[in-house]
């Protein structure tokens, strides 16, 4: 295929995913200065760069979210189930999130069981997204009680991990946490798609054996 036919089919692969919502003008714009960075050998500065960017357009939109009177605490919370994943910022006078180790948070007999079991999951796996499915393993399962966001569930886990070897920082979980619940391209019953990460095959089977684990854990 020429040139110009490659050209016009990319047009069209762009038009059709964004009109159809699966990318934004912004996602393809990303994915084409990484490309430009990996063939220019830069995609370190490119990552740092935009990190960063992120970062500032994060502080940007966060100070009008905080003017809003009306919003309701419903608009202002994402969820993934029945579960809060969005850390929405804060009225003034509202009581700052409990600082409290993630014991404190269990609802089990076994809490020193369930403890040790996503201390061994934490050292196993590296990333901040990895360790991020503990919120979502011990949600599903009902062993989590009071937890009002993602920033006190990740604050809690570093409070009861203080000094493990690869723990992460709170920011880190909290962006995790909310990383799982959005759409990308992810290996989702053997075939490369657009859905939710959370969704997607490695993230299932690792919440499964984290779950199953768990589950015979309580019930001794």
């Amino acid at each position: 295929m020429d040139r110009q036919s490659c050209s016009w089919v990319v047009e069209r692969i762009i038009q059709v995913s964004i009109k159809n919502g699966f990318r934004t003008q912004a996602d393809w714009d990303k994915y084409f200065s990484m490309n430009r960075a990996i063939e220019n050998g830069t995609i370190g500065e490119w990552a740092l760069q935009s990190a960063t960017n992120e970062n500032v357009t994060n502080d940007m939109t966060d100070e009008p979210e905080q003017q809003q009177q009306h919003t309701t605490k419903q608009a202002n919370t994402e969820y993934f189930g029945d579960m809060p994943i969005n850390d929405a910022p804060k009225s003034r006078g509202r009581q700052k999130a409990k600082e409290m180790p993630l014991v404190n948070y269990l609802n089990c007999a076994n809490k020193d069981i369930v403890i040790d079991i996503i201390r061994k999951f934490i050292s196993k796996y590296d990333t901040a997204a990895e360790q991020a499915l503990t919120y979502y393993a011990l949600n599903e399962l009902g062993l989590l009680t009071d937890i009002g966001s993602a920033k006190e569930y990740a604050t809690a886990l570093i409070i009861q991990f203080d000094g493990v070897g690869g723990i992460k920082s709170e920011s880190s979980y909290r962006q995790a946490i909310h990383l799982l619940t959005t759409t990308q391209h992810v290996m989702k019953n053997g075939v490369n798609r657009m859905c939710v990460m959370l969704n997607g095959d490695s993230c299932q089977t690792l919440l499964s054996e984290l779950k199953a684990e768990l589950a015979e854990a309580v019930n001794r």
